[in-house]
């Protein structure tokens, strides 16, 4: 009888545990986008899906009906169309530079980047930041539901409009 209860008992965790880690996996927050992303390697202009969770951040964007981008961040890498690199890796192959690691991150998130360098509230909810280097240009506008990043000298643009639900 002890046998039994302990076998039930540890059968009953294990899928308690099966069943938490695959609720705490399903997006948070799902969003529709219209994306625009250009640079040297890439050239998108469609519609897709940001989805956020605890562990990752991903960016599907399809063309009549089919996935052509899919960009997943987590913690350590971001993966881009199944091929994973290392952040700083990424950003060199993505923005030209190696800038600093969570850069696409901030700019999916719609927060400040750069440490907030260069940061200006503007009267309409929307911040600009205006970065310039020998490395870079950036010009960077954030709005409620929008955001405009373009760096001139890595010809690198990327715009996303969160669409209403």
């Amino acid at each position: 009888m002890i046998k039994n209860i302990t076998k039930n008992t540890i059968m009953f965790i294990l899928y308690a545990l099966v069943f938490i880690s695959c609720a705490s996996t399903k997006p948070q927050n799902v969003q529709s986008v219209q994306v625009l992303l250009k640079n040297k390697q890439i050239k998108i202009n469609d519609t897709g899906f940001l989805y956020n969770t605890h562990f990752y951040q991903t960016l599907e964007v399809f063309k009549l009906t089919q996935k052509i981008l899919k960009l997943q961040i987590d913690k350590k890498q971001i993966c881009l169309n199944d091929k994973c690199y290392l952040k700083k890796d990424f950003n060199k192959y993505f923005f030209g530079a190696y800038y600093y690691d969570d850069l696409l991150s901030d700019i999916l998130n719609l927060k400040p980047i750069f440490q907030s360098h260069k940061y200006q509230q503007t009267n309409d909810e929307c911040f600009l930041q205006d970065i310039n280097s020998t490395q870079t240009q950036i010009s960077y506008k954030v709005c409620p539901n929008a955001l405009y990043f373009k760096d001139k000298k890595q010809n690198t643009l990327i715009k996303i409009t969160i669409l209403p639900k």
